[in-house]
């Protein structure tokens, strides 16, 4: 029965592990694309307000790299529990209520994040099958990052659920961490 126990266990820290290493590496990949955002509002600005000359596309590509690094970047954030969080009450929980607290969280957090990524899913396909483009006058494809925001949020489901786990594993360890404080989804 131990050694069943053992292998699970090896099997889920793997996974852990591995979801670790993907959030990270997307995760800090996607934080250099505020360099090209800056570029496009300072070159829109100079357009704008030095050449009175405004384009109708910097804006809109602007938006569109704000929703890949949001989405790609949101597993990394979860992973590293960089997310903003009220934790007024929970600081004066022990050790294992805080766990069970962020069990519950975490089982919403799951649930939640998987029916939109689900929904997003969907979109994503749906768009890609009729070539979406946008409304607008510069009228660009939107089913390019409709993909890359779905995966995003696969990613970020794919680390609510290693959070959970993680959880609900502490849940049985008998001892409490040195660190009095539960970081759910920090690195491991």
């Amino acid at each position: 029965m131990q050694e069943e126990v053992y292998k699970i266990m090896k099997g889920l820290e793997k996974f852990y592990s591995v979801m670790a290493a993907i959030n990270t590496f997307v995760g800090k990949v996607c934080g250099w694309i505020i360099f090209p955002m800056m570029v496009l509002v300072f070159f829109e600005v100079g357009m704008r307000y030095i050449f009175g000359a405004p384009t109708i596309w910097t804006w809109e590509f602007n938006t569109q790299l704000l929703m890949v690094m949001g989405a790609l970047a949101a597993g990394y954030g979860l992973l590293t529990d960089s997310h903003v969080r009220v934790d007024v009450f929970s600081k004066l929980l022990p050790f294992r209520g805080r766990t069970i607290l962020n069990v519950v969280t975490d089982i919403l957090t799951v649930v939640v994040i998987a029916w939109l990524t689900w929904f997003l899913i969907k979109e994503a396909v749906s768009s890609t099958l009729s070539l979406e483009h946008s409304v607008t006058a510069w009228a660009p494809i939107v089913y390019p990052v409709r993909i890359i925001v779905a995966i995003g949020f696969i990613l970020l489901t794919l680390q609510a659920i290693c959070n959970l786990f993680k959880n609900v594993t502490s849940l049985f360890v008998r001892e409490t961490p040195k660190k009095d404080v539960i970081t759910s989804g920090a690195a491991s």
